[in-house]
């Protein structure tokens, strides 16, 4: 079972990612940049490019997931796309958000 999360690059994220890897737990992150993000995260999390501006790359980044981390850049719209986001994740039947 795979954990997708959110901010995976920043400083909070990228402690989430290597936590849930050291328990050997899978983990697809959710990333603006692939090539940036594989610079820094552990090379066995899946790489997925989308942001929570659109809708469809987080429906297609959260298909197959039963858990997600969420953690969203400080933005004047981070409620708005936070709401998205978990509106998206019910849709796609994940069962356990943070």
């Amino acid at each position: 079972m795979a954990t997708l999360i959110t901010g995976a690059t920043g400083t909070n994220g990228i402690e989430v990612v290597k936590q849930v890897v050291g328990k050997g737990g899978r983990v697809r992150a959710l990333v603006r940049d692939g090539r940036a993000a594989a610079k820094i995260l552990p090379p066995e999390v899946e790489l997925f490019e989308g942001d929570f501006t659109n809708r469809l790359s987080v429906a297609a980044a959260l298909k197959g997931m039963v858990r997600v981390f969420v953690l969203a850049a400080v933005h004047e719209r981070m409620g708005e796309f936070e709401e998205q986001f978990i509106e998206v994740a019910r849709e796609a039947r994940v069962a356990h958000v943070v």
